[in-house]
């Protein structure tokens, strides 16, 4: 019978993500993620929250239960484009861009806008 720790793997090996940098952009634990993955525990509150945190396609009801699927209809509406900016935005999160220089780029996205739409 498959558990958790099974599940979670199989949603490793869909998104092609290594184990340190499932737990580099979650920040669980690695010990408590092997454990998981192992099956020696299950994942608790915090540990699930800062998965659904970084992986919000993933769904947490498929994770536990087995129920559903691992993905839900939201990623496949999404754009190539639109999947291209959620992973670029991740790696932007996992390369520890600091959160002042995120809100700095965000404030000047605008006019960078007006800026290309004048020329």
């Amino acid at each position: 019978m498959e558990k958790t720790g099974d599940r979670l793997q199989q949603f490793l090996d869909a998104k092609k993500l290594k184990i340190s940098k499932f737990i580099g952009t979650t920040g669980i634990d690695p010990a408590q993620t092997y454990r998981i993955l192992r099956n020696q525990m299950e994942p608790g509150s915090v540990a699930l929250k800062k998965i659904n945190r970084q992986y919000p396609e993933l769904d947490l009801g498929w994770l536990l239960t087995g129920d559903g699927t691992m993905f839900p209809e939201f990623p496949e509406k999404l754009s190539e484009n639109e999947k291209a900016l959620i992973d670029a935005f991740r790696d932007l999160v996992q390369q520890s861009v600091c959160n002042q220089e995120l809100l700095t780029l965000q404030k000047l996205l605008p006019l960078m806008e007006e800026d290309i739409c004048q020329k």
